[in-house]
């Protein structure tokens, strides 16, 4: 996945990914496509984390993208969605449809990283919701704890794509109480690896969690994954 440098203060420097420059710019056919490619790009990566993402009209909608029309034509819907196709097989960009009440929200467009693959699964999930008419595409976003922030509280940063992957996989297969759960066991046995946490949302799905209570559960976890099927992976540490 890319990485989209950012700082926090909207109008400051955002440095574009290499892929921009090797698989866009070279199929960018004039400069307005050129300006609106940077204009989608920058404005999604200066929004903070939390609502960094933008939606068809939000975009239609942005000064800078209206600033450049020409003899007082704006620029067609039709390049706007060119622009759009080349950033997604680029994979700068991604989209996602959301089941919202506008029917002008549309499309809603995420950075192509750790990130925005967080905050559009947050959303399909029902963790954070954003709430965007046609008329105002500004973010509400509501927060909540999830898997990705259960990681980076209590092993650190996520690692890669890869991880990112099955975190979100995890999400999808087990209850958010296990999650915390398992999470709470890995740091009770100061085993804080993913390996670790994964095999026991394992263990606990093949066969059951017994009368694990989160105090009753962390006192024989020792014996239990370090003598089981999952043995080597906390011996492995």
């Amino acid at each position: 996945m890319n990485e989209f440098k950012r700082v926090p203060k909207r109008g400051d420097r955002v440095e574009i990914p290499e892929q921009f420059f090797s698989d866009v710019l070279p199929n960018i056919t004039n400069i307005l496509e050129l300006k609106i490619s940077l204009i989608i790009l920058n404005e999604i990566a200066s929004q903070p984390v939390e609502s960094r993402f933008i939606n068809r009209v939000g975009i239609e909608n942005l000064e800078q993208v209206k600033s450049l029309e020409t003899d007082g034509i704006q620029p067609s819907l039709a390049l706007i969605e060119s622009v759009l196709e080349k950033l997604t097989r680029a994979k700068l960009i991604f989209s996602m449809k959301l089941n919202l009440e506008s029917e002008d929200s549309g499309e809603m467009y995420f950075l192509d990283d750790i990130e925005g693959r967080k905050l559009s699964e947050n959303f399909k999930l029902g963790i954070v919701s954003p709430n965007i008419t046609g008329d105002n595409p500004e973010k509400d976003i509501d927060k909540g704890m999830t898997i990705f922030d259960l990681y980076e509280k209590n092993i650190g940063i996520i690692p890669g794509s890869q991880v990112a992957e099955e975190l979100i996989e995890a999400e999808k297969t087990y209850p958010a109480q296990w999650l915390e759960d398992a999470f709470d066991e890995a740091v009770a046995q100061d085993v804080r690896r993913w390996a670790y946490i994964r095999a026991i949302l394992a263990s606990w799905s093949n066969g059951g969690r017994g009368n694990y209570d989160g105090k009753t559960g962390r006192r024989n976890s020792e014996s239990r994954y370090k003598s089981g099927k999952y043995g080597k992976v906390v011996r492995s540490n």
